[in-house]
């Protein structure tokens, strides 16, 4: 029996590192619009693999009742730093796939808080946990789905005020994303244009190949001769 109990144990940790381990490096990370799920990275995939890992883990060896409350803390922390990463930090190109990913961190995170409040309130008169936890998921779905693209937010921070390289990278992903989309919707298209606007005027460089006013270059074929300048992302110190 013990030799079963630990081929078993051996078993499931060399599954669970492959799994980690094809998770984070098997992915598309080129930005392909026929492919939903190519994404930047698989950082937030692996971390939603590990929490579903932990709740397996936790719902077999902390059964008891006085586990409770280690047990709902434990999936509070997890939950909100997997909505922080797929609502705030999302790796997906595709907008649908992005959503929805969003949007299901965001149910796990409600059903979580509604555990939370559950057992603050066991023993009182309150009875009507689950009326309540249906009541807000219309809420939940509306607040995530309808909610602006936080990238947007980077279009207007000129690249030279940018302190981390993952913001630098946020909006050059942002922009492919947009060139691609930009024949085929409308809104991609204006959001270039005011990107053009903004850096003519907040870029420092005289040389810009944004400020030249040249007709005949189209705004991808411009945009696309700045993010192949490496000095431009990445200025001298």
């Amino acid at each position: 029996m013990l030799g079963n109990m630990v081929v078993a144990g051996i078993s499931a940790l060399i599954f669970t590192y492959l799994t980690f381990v094809f998770t984070l490096t098997l992915f598309e990370g080129r930005n392909i619009p026929s492919n939903p799920i190519s994404r930047v990275s698989s950082r937030a995939n692996l971390l939603f693999t590990a929490y579903k890992f932990e709740i397996v883990i936790l719902l077999n060896f902390l059964r008891g009742s006085q586990y409770q409350v280690i047990l709902i803390i434990c999936l509070m922390c997890s939950s909100i730093l997997v909505f922080y990463l797929l609502q705030f930090d999302n790796p997906y190109y595709n907008y649908v796939m992005a959503k929805t990913w969003s949007t299901c961190a965001a149910l796990n995170l409600w059903t979580v808080t509604m555990l939370v409040f559950a057992k603050i309130m066991e023993g009182t008169a309150f009875t009507e946990a689950i009326i309540t936890w249906l009541l807000g998921l219309p809420l939940v779905l509306f607040l995530t789905v309808f909610t602006n693209d936080k990238r947007m937010d980077f279009l207007l921070i000129n690249v030279n005020q940018f302190e981390k390289g993952k913001e630098i990278i946020n909006q050059v992903t942002y922009l492919l994303k947009l060139l691609d989309t930009q024949e085929t919707s409308h809104n991609s298209a204006v959001l270039l244009d005011g990107y053009l606007e903004v850096h003519k005027q907040d870029c420092p460089e005289t040389d810009c190949p944004l400020k030249r006013k040249n007709k005949v270059l189209h705004n991808n074929k411009i945009i696309r001769n700045l993010l192949s300048k490496k000095d431009y992302f990445f200025p001298p110190q």
